[in-house]
């Protein structure tokens, strides 16, 4: 990055990415997943400090099933078929108790 570039991103832990559709589920249905997700990271403080989550959506992941999908990096791992219950799950076991859900892995690295 050049040194006269004034963009400065701030530090994450996690990064989640929800496949937003269209063809895993319906679009509506994991949209408002999304932003489901984005005012529950922000209830939790998630979405500032050291433990920071990044939230991006995507419009496909290109596997068409299980849907509604996502999958967290830094560890890769995808979960599938989401509801807001579900996500919430994942929001308890994986950022925070720091272990997988494993009920709802799609695949693993």
């Amino acid at each position: 990055m050049p040194a006269n570039n004034p963009f400065v991103m701030a530090p994450y832990r996690r990064h989640i990415f929800i496949c937003t559709g269209p063809r895993c589920a319906r679009q509506e249905v994991s949209s408002a997943l999304y932003q489901w997700l984005k005012k529950r990271l922000t209830e939790l403080k998630f979405n500032e400090g050291p433990d920071r989550v990044l939230r991006s959506q995507c419009s496909c992941f290109g596997i068409c099933q299980k849907g509604p999908l996502a999958v967290v990096y830094p560890e890769g791992i995808w979960y599938q078929e989401l509801d807001e219950e579900k996500l919430e799950q994942i929001i308890q076991k994986h950022f925070i108790q720091h272990q997988p859900a494993k009920d709802f892995i799609l695949y693993a690295r």
